[in-house]
């Protein structure tokens, strides 16, 4: 009776767990593409360790700013689905030594920080969302990060800013961009 009642409770406990759906994080893409819907309880994981090449603290200078970027790798977990992905702070310094912005210090949560959205189906680029203190006037849109060079020590980055449109009334100098709109070089540290 007792081997009986062993066999049952492993024979429920392998009916009661469901095996995870794991999507590639280079697959992702498609399935936004084909408007494929994710299935509750999948897992887009980074399997092959195709975002590790983009995680530390990179800086580089544009335009009289000094840019530092600390990429960082996440899991997260919303509407029932896991995501691996990549988060960004920053801070943005000018030539004169006064800070343009800062989030280093802010939680992962904060909407200040650049969350990761996916990877390019070519693996050549990782596309982040990024909302600014400022997003009525325009600071708003979509980060475009990529690697290259020996090791991976460098790296390209670009905001595509997100609106055309910029109320004139609420914002009298027009779009304050802080972040590039023209690719930046950065370099590893």
């Amino acid at each position: 009776m007792k081997k009986l009642l062993q066999i049952l409770i492993i024979c429920f406990g392998i009916y009661s767990c469901k095996a995870q759906n794991i999507i590639p994080v280079e697959n992702y893409r498609q399935y936004l593409d084909d408007e494929i819907e994710i299935p509750d309880g999948s897992y887009i994981k980074d399997v092959s360790n195709l975002l590790d090449k983009y995680v530390g603290i990179w800086k580089g200078s544009y335009n009289n700013r000094n840019y530092e970027f600390v990429v960082m790798k996440r899991t997260v977990s919303f509407l029932r689905i896991t995501v691996d992905q990549l988060n960004i702070k920053y801070k943005i310094v000018n030539s004169d030594g006064s800070i343009l912005e800062n989030t280093l210090n802010l939680s992962d949560e904060s909407i200040l920080v650049i969350k990761g959205n996916y990877l390019a189906r070519t693996k050549t680029y990782y596309v982040l969302d990024y909302l600014g203190r400022d997003t009525a006037c325009g600071q708003e849109g979509f980060i475009f990060i990529k690697v290259y060079g020996i090791g991976y020590n460098n790296m390209s980055l670009f905001l595509e800013p997100g609106r055309d449109l910029i109320d004139g009334e609420a914002c009298p100098n027009g779009t304050t961009q802080i972040l590039p709109t023209d690719w930046i070089n950065l370099t590893k540290q």
